[in-house]
């Protein structure tokens, strides 16, 4: 599924142009970090979300549901000790960071859930 792979990019290509100027505006490059910051952070979440979908859609459905909540699971382990690491020692604003976070995290959350919906309706058919 490249298009999913293009799609989470152009999302963050479509942030990024969306809220750069004014994380920079409002909070200078301490701002603009936080909100790259961000969205790679959770390109990197979904990603890994990505491969377990591709790798495990095709097995016995409890394998599935298994491996991919289990992953859902530790990525979210793994996301939060990153989010506080890069709180607590990352010269960034904060605010702007926790928002940029958050924003971009349901939106690729919502292309997740898309990519789902559409592989179930092909397995379905």
């Amino acid at each position: 599924m490249k298009h999913f792979i293009r799609n989470i990019l152009l999302m963050d290509v479509f942030l990024f142009a969306l809220g750069a100027y004014p994380l920079y505006k409002v909070q200078g490059t301490p701002g603009l970090i936080g909100g790259i910051l961000a969205l790679v952070l959770t390109t990197v979440n979904v990603m890994v979300g990505y491969y377990y979908i591709e790798k495990y859609f095709t097995a016995e459905f409890s394998v599935f549901m298994q491996k991919v909540f289990g992953s859902m699971g530790l990525r979210l382990l793994a996301l939060s000790a990153f989010i506080f690491m890069i709180l607590k020692f990352a010269p960034i604003d904060k605010i702007g960071f926790i928002i940029s976070l958050f924003v971009s995290y349901i939106c690729k959350s919502v292309q997740e859930m898309i990519l789902l919906n559409s592989k179930s309706k092909k397995k379905s058919v």
